[in-house]
């Protein structure tokens, strides 16, 4: 049987896509996150003709996140993962993250991609264990707008992130924003923990640990689970999620190239 009478090639809105991908909800957190935010808009899929089931999908990361086009590749298979590679241009910028098992389909489309691992960590537990350290504090507008920001921290936070409800805590030290964190990438029943960055003349005192553990404290308050996405080569990140009592769930493979 050939291919295409096995499988359907199409693009559907990103809501229909949604119940494949919660079967996988950590691996899938980002994916998910985007077809919350995105509900209309479309990707592409692969259906099997025999059960009308999605077989893979390859969700378009949100424009404004991403700088070059961003993919998260999710497949049943080997052979529907790479229907949905050979729908890519394998000479555009590009950025995809894709199951290791499928690093074979990614190197063999796009040729010279720049190709590194992530590790994804999930704090394991129920309740956050141990009251809070009293450190960490959720960053606000006035908050933002009253103590001094170092610049390596003006890239990653403005004041127009904090308007509404604010998903950044932070540490504070004689007056100064010294480390940050977010929670934003929420699939429904996971949360994703980033933007972790401590300046580095505070670095060494465990900030970012303790800023994990607040996000992490939050984040399971509101009956998710916490999970933190982190270059594999980031040695202090790993080491400030373990601090925090996260553990290293899965790795996942992550592609990159930009003209």
């Amino acid at each position: 049987m050939g291919i295409l009478e096995k499988y359907s090639i199409k693009k559907v809105k990103n809501k229909q896509i949604a119940g494949a991908l919660i079967l996988e909800p950590i691996y899938n957190a980002h994916a998910l996150h985007v077809c919350r935010k995105k509900p209309e808009d479309e990707s592409m899929v692969v259906i099997s003709r025999k059960s009308g089931k999605i077989e893979a999908s390859l969700i378009t990361g949100i424009p404004e996140v991403y700088v070059v086009p961003g993919y998260w590749l999710s497949a049943s298979n080997y052979e529907s993962a790479e229907i949905l590679i050979k729908t890519l241009d394998c000479n555009a910028e590009i950025s995809i993250n894709y199951p290791i098992w499928a690093e074979e389909i990614i190197k063999g489309h796009f040729g010279d991609i720049e190709t590194s691992y992530d590790n994804i960590y999930v704090y394991a537990k129920k309740y956050m264990e141990g009251d809070s350290s009293n450190l960490a504090m959720r960053l606000t507008e006035d908050i933002y707008n009253s103590c001094k920001i170092p610049k390596e921290l003006k890239g990653l936070v403005c004041a127009n992130d904090l308007k509404l409800e604010s998903k950044f805590f932070c540490i504070l030290e004689n007056n100064t924003v010294c480390s940050i964190g977010e929670h934003y990438v929420d699939s429904g029943s996971v949360s994703a923990i980033s933007q972790i960055f401590t300046v580095p003349q505070f670095r060494g005192k465990g900030y970012a640990a303790e800023v994990i553990k607040e996000l992490a404290r939050e984040i399971l308050s509101e009956n998710k689970m916490p999970i933190y996405l982190l270059s594999e080569s980031n040695i202090a990140s790993k080491r400030a999620c373990e601090k925090a009592g996260f553990v290293l769930c899965a790795r996942i493979g992550f592609a990159e190239r930009e003209n």
